[in-house]
């Protein structure tokens, strides 16, 4: 089986985190800032710089998220850690239906969990593959709940 590489896409949270860094500074003019004592502008301007140390942060280890599966294994891959998870190792797969988020698939391994949503792109792919995993070493799953 030839690798196949799905990358955690930051579309989605980059759009929440531009409309922070455009409406917080425009804010406090509309709530009259200039009224306040120059001690809290400081604190706010305070929390406003860290909020945006940490998106850019959050968005970095987001766009370094990925997952690899070849030869029946899963590697999962960031900036801070890499676990591979061999066939004997993964436990159970369930693959949940949520109301608003259409579907994740949750790998059980070791005593850890393994969260797969349709952030990883393309989503589609990565679901057939990882079903296509469970077919081939008959890995415990609620696709067939007797195994």
């Amino acid at each position: 089986m030839q690798e196949k590489v799905y990358q955690f896409q930051i579309g989605r949270l980059l759009k929440p985190a531009l409309a922070f860094w455009l409406l917080c500074p425009i804010l406090p003019v509309l709530w009259r800032l200039g009224q306040l004592p120059a001690r809290y502008g400081m604190i706010l301007t305070l929390i406003y710089i860290a909020a945006a140390i940490a998106l850019v942060v959050i968005l970095v280890f987001a766009r370094s998220q990925r997952v690899l599966i070849e030869d029946d294994k899963l590697t999962f891959r960031s900036l801070l850690s890499s676990a591979t998870l061999e066939p004997a190792d993964i436990s159970r797969i369930n693959f949940r239906k949520l109301r608003r988020r259409g579907e994740v698939i949750l790998v059980r391994a070791g005593g850890k969990t393994y969260l797969l949503s349709d952030f990883y792109s393309p989503f589609e792919e990565l679901s057939i593959d990882i079903r296509e995993l469970v077919e081939r070493r008959q890995i415990r799953s609620n696709l067939y709940p007797d195994r």
